[in-house]
């Protein structure tokens, strides 16, 4: 964000409302950028350019084409995820409910606000609000909300929000980063690619300067195929990864745990997995103390 004024994306299914929007920040000389579909939001983490400084967020969104209501609470998981800097404003309705507001300001979003604010206070918010904030205590409020939604097994979209509370928890350790999502090589999709500059032996001992991570929010335990796919896309990234680890919202098979240990020995490459139970324990734990637990997890593996 410049002294001045601040880089604004605007969501809302209410077109004429957004082009209005936007064109009076444009006035301003304000750069902006208007989202008239946003279920595209969903699908935002393979963009590039998804750094805004002001998101103006309208609290009910339209359906999908699948006929599923969205809403401000379901797409802020992924603003704040993509663009953790951003701060999110709410813009309020008449029909809106407290604990809805509530759920928005526990998800990210600096305040609610009514609808039709005028766009230079809007500036404004974006200004007073530029410093206030604590990134890190943001970040742990979104991975607590990011766990029980992931746990709620009634939410078609638990699997994206695995793979969210993972990008968060290796961005909360400080020489852990993830560099990309959704990554697709010839050997399929990479789930989370994290850069690994931890200078602890038992993390340089696996020579993997990026680690592949594979969310599964499964009901069945992880089987032996998972295994397979996991080994290849380590083995698509040559030389800088020579580590996978799997996060499964179940157990994995004894027949896992046994063809991983024949994978170790015969690709050189090591698979590391985290059940739910250490994924629950890895959430509860604080920031600084989270890449001791994950390493003592894998040593004992």
């Amino acid at each position: 964000m410049t002294n001045e004024t601040p880089t604004i994306l605007v969501v809302d299914d209410d077109g004429t409302f957004v082009d209005s929007l936007v064109a009076a920040f444009k006035a301003k000389g304000v750069e902006v950028e208007g989202c008239k579909k946003p279920a595209e939001v969903l699908r935002w983490s393979k963009r590039e350019d998804f750094a805004f400084d002001l998101i103006l967020l309208d609290m009910r969104l339209g359906v999908t084409k699948g006929g599923e209501a969205i809403n401000a609470a379901k797409v802020l998981p992924h603003l704040k995820t993509y663009s953790p800097s951003a701060k999110v404003v709410v813009f309020s309705q008449k029909d809106i409910n407290v604990a809805e507001c509530v759920t928005c300001i526990r998800l990210g979003a600096l305040g609610i606000i009514p609808k039709s604010v005028n766009p230079d206070d809007l500036v404004l918010i974006a200004q007073v609000y530029r410093q206030i904030g604590d990134k890190n205590e943001s970040r742990e409020e979104l991975i607590r909300l990011l766990w029980q939604m992931v746990c709620d097994s009634k939410d078609q979209m638990k699997g994206q929000y695995l793979e969210m509370l993972m990008i968060n928890l290796f961005n909360s350790m400080p020489t852990f980063k993830v560099i990309g999502q959704n990554i697709l090589c010839n050997a399929g999709e990479i789930d989370v690619l994290v850069e690994n500059t931890n200078k602890n032996d038992f993390w340089q001992r696996l020579d993997s300067l990026q680690m592949i991570v594979e969310c599964k929010n499964q009901k069945d335990a992880a089987q032996v195929r998972i295994l397979t796919q996991l080994k290849e896309l380590v083995l698509a990234r040559g030389q800088l990864s020579r580590a996978g680890i799997l996060v499964s919202m179940n157990s994995v098979t004894r027949g896992f745990k046994q063809r991983r240990n024949e994978i170790r020995q015969s690709d050189q490459i090591n698979i590391f997995f985290l059940e739910k139970t250490g994924l629950q324990k890895l959430v509860g734990l604080s920031y600084d103390k989270r890449e001791e637990y994950l390493r003592d997890v894998f040593s004992k593996q």
